[in-house]
């Protein structure tokens, strides 16, 4: 499945890579007093990085790449958008877990359980649950807008917690952030129980990002969004909004030829994706 580096409304495509390896890193400084006692500090963000590896590609698989390195898109920080979390959920994790609250008379909130028992640490209360409230963010100022592929469907959901319907809706923005069109509200009955609501359905004409609405949660938790046109079980997001563009790209050539056959043009290649902010 290809893989999407670059700015919202500009993403490019990293065609099919042979291995796609995330790893997931939290800063943690270790300090011994002269009795003994260990103290730790630990940062309360995790980084991240991709390594992707082409074991043989075309130049053609490899073009997209090469000219993001080479800055034709210029330097970021732009959006990357891996396999995995197209399937599972692009938020970024914070926003997955409602780190920062929506603005307004919104607030974090503590813990609930899901229907089954499932225990969720973090919640969102919504003061006024008749207001439409569009989440999630990625700080105070900012939100969370989800790039979108035209042609790709995308579903949006969240848990939440209502004394009548839970309602939810996709709004789907341009590439300089300004807000398209919503689609219909989409119901579930709540009652005073945790639900989870959702809607699927195709990006609109002109749409380069999307968000969640939702109306009638006093409280919501663990939204989603993927590039599918079914729900998904809940993952914590792993879209990346904030990465640099690679430092590196080795090339290690197998075939260089004239012949304007597809395959007398191969390397294999490698290079690392980074997050920062």
């Amino acid at each position: 499945m290809t893989s999407y580096i670059g700015p919202i409304g500009g993403l490019v495509a990293i065609d099919c890579p042979s291995t796609l390896v995330s790893t997931v890193a939290r800063e943690q400084v270790e300090r011994v007093t002269t009795s003994g006692v260990v103290h730790v500090q630990v940062s309360p963000r995790t980084r991240r990085q991709w390594r992707l590896d082409w074991g043989v590609a075309t130049p053609a698989e490899l073009a997209g790449l090469g000219a993001l390195v080479a800055g034709e898109f210029g330097l970021g920080p732009f959006w990357f958008v891996d396999p995995w979390a197209q399937v599972t959920n692009l938020l970024p994790p914070a926003a997955s877990t409602l780190e920062v609250a929506a603005p307004g008379d919104r607030s974090v909130g503590g813990p609930a359980v899901l229907p089954g028992g499932t225990r969720v640490g973090r919640t969102m209360l919504i003061g006024d649950p008749a207001a439409p409230t569009v989440l999630p963010w990625v700080s105070t100022t900012e939100p969370a807008r989800v790039p979108v592929v035209a042609g790709v469907p995308v579903t949006g959901s969240l848990w939440g917690l209502g004394a009548g319907a839970v309602q939810v809706r996709l709004a789907w923005y341009d590439a300089a952030g300004a807000h398209l069109s919503s689609t219909p509200w989409a119901s579930v009955q709540s009652s005073g129980r945790m639900v989870r609501a959702h809607q699927s359905t195709l990006p609109v004409a002109g749409a380069a990002s999307v968000m969640v609405t939702v109306m009638g949660a006093s409280r919501v938790a663990r939204p989603a969004i993927t590039w599918t046109d079914t729900l998904m079980d809940w993952h914590v997001g792993q879209g990346a909004h904030s990465v640099v563009v690679p430092a590196d790209l080795a090339q290690d050539v197998i075939l260089a030829t004239r012949e304007p056959r597809l395959h007398g043009r191969l390397a294999s290649a490698s290079t690392t994706i980074r997050e920062v902010g």
